[in-house]
């Protein structure tokens, strides 16, 4: 149970991160991240649950069984839908459409499969899903971040991204080996009961996700230099109220708060900088923060 809160720890820290993130930067990476890690904790207390089989109550066998014809299918289907869509987001690209439907389509598949599992209790469909499942969502977000990462252009993201590209080639194919390993009966464990593979990965992910978040959020207003370049300014057409408002969104002011200072409504200021983001040809408050810092370098 120490290493089931642990997780979930971990796991709400990085939600409640990711959402501060969103709201200052309005990145969709963030949101889909948080979407993301709340089925990761939708499955860590289902694990914990099914695990905790020192509580005495008669309709304990219940509960469990709810909780994992409920919670888990909820938190599985969150994981698999937004692993492919973060990855797409943190390298600036669009979810294809074709790719989006097949994801969805395999996502509910696997789903399927909890109602057959909890018919038959055979452990060979719960390898299946995390192969399946698991594995080809979580390979296939290192992949296309893989494919994508030469084309992002801001140092601090290439960092980040340099660590899930290590995370993936040292963690997936352990885990691999691993499960591989205990259904064979060449590995001998304990309490074959905890899923110590996913454990690791849940510890190794949140740690790496919590420290990059931390970096994103305060090395960027270290590093920028004062003000906005006038290149920048001019090449772009901006105008001075915009300018203002582009001051004020590094600073991490919101809207509201924009509106507030400038004596403006919260959607004249919502309107100002979505003619920005049309000018410069980009779509959220990180991809602002980007180019106004690579318009620093000469």
């Amino acid at each position: 149970m120490i290493l089931y809160t642990f997780c979930s720890v971990a796991d709400g820290m990085t939600i409640v991160l990711s959402w501060f993130l969103y709201a200052r930067f309005h990145h969709k990476a963030f949101k889909y991240l948080a979407l993301l890690m709340t089925g990761a904790l939708l499955s860590m207390i289902v694990e914990a649950v099914k695990s905790y089989d020192t509580i005495t109550l008669a309709d304990f066998e219940t509960v469990k069984r709810l909780a994992y014809l409920i919670l888990e299918p909820a938190g599985e289907i969150l994981q698999f839908l937004l692993l492919p869509m973060v990855a797409f987001a943190a390298v600036g690209r669009t979810f294809p459409k074709k790719l989006n439907i097949i994801s969805k389509i395999w996502a509910t598949v696997m789903v399927a499969t909890f109602p057959l599992e909890a018919m038959t209790g055979s452990p060979a469909i719960n390898m299946a899903r995390e192969l399946a499942g698991h594995f080809v969502f979580h390979i296939s977000a290192y992949v296309v971040i893989f494919i994508y990462f030469r084309t992002v252009k801001n140092d601090l993201l290439m960092k980040a991204l340099k660590n899930y590209l290590f995370l993936g080639m040292m963690i997936i194919p352990s885990a691999i080996i691993f499960q591989t390993g205990v259904a064979a009966g060449i590995f001998r464990i304990n309490h074959p009961e905890l899923p110590f593979a996913y454990i690791v990965y849940c510890l190794l992910f949140n740690g790496v996700t919590l420290t990059n978040a931390f970096r994103y959020l305060f090395v960027p207003q270290k590093d920028m230099e004062t003000g906005i370049p006038d290149s920048f300014i001019q090449s772009n057409h901006i105008t001075t109220r915009e300018k203002e408002i582009l001051e004020l969104v590094l600073d991490g002011l919101n809207n509201r708060q924009i509106g507030e200072k400038l004596f403006i409504s919260a959607k004249t200021v919502k309107n100002h900088i979505y003619s920005v983001y049309q000018k410069i040809g980009i779509q959220n408050r990180m991809q602002l923060v980007n180019k106004i810092n690579d318009s620093h370098s000469p």
